[in-house]
């Protein structure tokens, strides 16, 4: 542990931070409690089974240094935000303050507890519909996003794609030249499921008969009882109905 972090256990995290005291107890107390409850209370069956420790930084600097001291991550791949690794079972974060990094990747951990098998734009769909989000009655609501940006960008360049080749990619091409994009349309895809009252019941359809279709494409077409082209032209006119 790097010298001058605070160390504070919280449910199946310790968190060890070089954030001031006031602001640390802060996030731990909001972003990552309310993660936790509403995971748990709304989407998954089971929960972390071991502590993961969660690294928060405030410098970039030393964030980078401490990653590339520790773990096998070339310069170029690390974050500039922070990271969830699961080979290490371990969260590492270099915190600003309108990025919701913590909810993001706590998001992360629960899915692969409960979900393992999740494939990978689902489970940074969710992890970024709850980084912009709001906590009430048990449950975080996703909110407005920037995230956006690179969807209006393809809508306006004529290089929008639908939902079966986001749901259909693999990790090379999620992670790849258009990683941006796919990250913004997995996220809306959510949003719109849960301002339908859906996202809940999606989840738990998708992750309980996951053997009926690794990508999820026909779970999504059985809960909303709708064609993928349908949900493409909802979800286009969904992105587009928003004005900030």
């Amino acid at each position: 542990m790097p010298a001058g972090m605070s160390v504070t256990k919280f449910r199946q995290f310790v968190v060890f931070s070089e954030l001031n005291e006031e602001l640390s107890y802060r996030l731990i107390d909001n972003d990552m409690r309310n993660t936790i409850e509403s995971m748990t209370a709304n989407f998954v069956n089971k929960t972390p089974d071991e502590v993961t420790p969660v690294y928060l930084f405030e410098k970039f600097d030393k964030y980078k240094t401490f990653v590339l001291k520790n773990y096998d991550i070339e310069e170029d791949d690390i974050s500039p935000y922070g990271f969830y690794k699961i080979s290490k079972n371990v969260i590492i974060i270099r915190y600003v303050s309108w990025k919701g990094s913590i909810l993001h990747e706590i998001t992360h951990r629960f899915i692969r507890a409960d979900f393992p098998e999740t494939p990978s734009w689902f489970d940074e769909g969710f992890a970024s519909l709850n980084e912009k989000s709001t906590f009430k009655d048990g449950v975080l609501t996703g909110d407005f996003s920037l995230r956006i940006i690179p969807l209006r960008r393809a809508i306006k360049e004529g290089t929008y794609t639908g939902l079966k080749q986001l749901m259909e990619t693999n990790d090379d091409e999620l992670y790849g030249k258009r990683t941006s994009y796919y990250y913004a349309q997995s996220r809306y895809l959510l949003m719109y499921l849960q301002q339908k009252g859906l996202l809940e019941k999606y989840y738990k359809y998708f992750r309980d008969n996951f053997k009926i279709d690794k990508t999820g494409i026909k779970q999504l077409q059985e809960i909303t009882g709708k064609s993928l082209n349908m949900l493409d032209e909802e979800l286009l006119t969904y992105i587009k109905s928003f004005k900030e």
